[in-house]
């Protein structure tokens, strides 16, 4: 029923982002009607819906391809923004290629117009499937619902992470730890948000976990506690499988990323040591030319936006 359910979501976001498309193309011609001579006609407006389509189309391809509808959130929704901006980017290269390639047409001012409008009105979009997500979230209504082992520092960070990043996907139930009395309340609030903190309780410690599982109905188990013994962390797991219900812990070097790490194998042994970066004198001037280039095109090309955006500002 969950998957399902996911499914006809995912396919509501499809269907959206083509109607609003197509109202964005629509929106570019009034506009172009409104502030040019140029005389609204129905055969004109007809070209445009089917271009809008065929634009919607190549959309649909490239956001599925960024991850745009796995229906998750990340922290104040910037992932999906600039995923947002990449999907239209890529559709809006890939249009413009076949409209020279197919002989379309349709002017690279048109193309322009519409494409803002279309980043525009999905920028609205998004914005409130992330609001609507987040307040789901709340109001613990997620299906998987989560419990946080070390109510610790990492445990305390885990939950931001949880509050503000992962939305989508989590509903926090609570915090286990052994050395926290059960009933201690964990609070967290935004700075400059309206509204009370969003609050939780450790729950119990330990011996409580079987039974909490079971009563609250929990897909997850997340192990906050890296500075603890390897002999603990296995227990913990131990009855998480026991349990039936799916696990993951913090590693001890959480506050390194993948890609600051090289892994070697010493026989049977992983090593990990943090990754030294040299960059050459030559990558560093190539790429500082390569930004200056892209950006001084880029404000050549949005130069004439400029007026406009100041009155949107204004």
């Amino acid at each position: 029923m969950q998957i399902v359910a996911r499914h006809l979501l995912t396919a509501f976001e499809v269907a959206l982002d083509i109607i609003l498309i197509v109202l964005s193309f629509q929106i570019a011609y009034l506009m172009e009607v409104l502030f040019s001579p140029t005389d609204f006609q129905g055969g004109a407006a007809w070209f445009r819906l089917q271009l809008s389509l065929l634009y919607a189309l190549i959309f649909v391809i490239s956001a599925e391809r960024l991850g745009q509808y796995n229906n998750k959130s990340s922290l104040l929704n910037i992932q999906e923004k600039t995923g947002l901006f990449r999907a239209i980017f890529t559709t809006t290269v890939l249009f413009t290629a076949l409209n020279t390639f197919l002989q379309i047409f349709y002017s690279s001012w048109n193309m322009v117009l519409s494409s803002f409008w279309v980043l525009g009105i999905l920028s609205f979009s998004r914005h409130f499937f992330f609001r609507y997500q987040h307040k789901k979230y709340l109001e613990g209504k997620h299906e998987q619902k989560v419990l946080i082992y070390g109510a610790g520092v990492t445990g305390q960070l885990l939950f931001k992470k949880l509050y503000f990043m992962e939305g989508g996907d989590y509903s926090l139930v609570g915090f286990l730890d052994d050395n926290i009395p059960s009933g201690t309340p964990l609070s967290l609030k935004r700075s400059r948000a309206k509204g009370g903190a969003f609050t939780t309780t450790v729950l119990g410690t330990f011996e409580n976990l079987g039974a909490i599982v079971k009563q609250h109905n929990i897909c997850q188990v997340m192990i906050a506690m890296p500075s603890v013994s390897q002999e603990r962390i296995l227990q913990i797991m131990d009855a998480c499988i026991k349990q039936g219900v799916r696990y993951g812990f913090v590693p001890h070097l959480y506050n390194l990323r993948l890609e600051q790490i090289d892994t070697k194998n010493i026989g049977d042994i992983p090593l990990l040591k943090k990754r030294d970066y040299h960059l050459s004198f030559l990558y560093v001037a190539a790429k500082r030319c390569f930004d200056i280039a892209v950006s001084l095109t880029l404000l050549s090309f949005l130069l004439p936006f400029f007026p406009f955006f100041a009155l949107l500002v204004k």
